[in-house]
């Protein structure tokens, strides 16, 4: 059964790389200032999650500690977006 484990890795790993493109932007786009820390967090938010996916075992661990991360940002920029209003 190594393919279906295979596969199965696969089918998580397109729904986690889209949400780790999500987060790169948003900390990209609407990231802490100053500004030149932007694209240096959203760098390091794509590798390391590249990274982590990559060289971390077992596969569960990596994924629970990528939801850890993914959690945070999502809290942070729901923190961010609350005061702000569209004009």
């Amino acid at each position: 059964m190594p393919g279906m484990k295979v596969f199965l890795q696969v089918l998580v790993a397109i729904p986690v790389l889209l949400i780790t493109l999500w987060g790169v932007l948003a900390l990209y786009f609407a990231g802490p200032d100053p500004a030149w820390l932007r694209p240096a967090l959203a760098s390091l938010f794509g590798v390391g999650t590249l990274a982590l996916l990559v060289c971390l075992r077992p596969y569960r661990l990596a994924l629970g500690i990528w939801a850890a991360v993914g959690v945070a940002l999502g809290l942070r920029q729901h923190n961010f977006n609350r005061g702000r209003t569209i004009s």
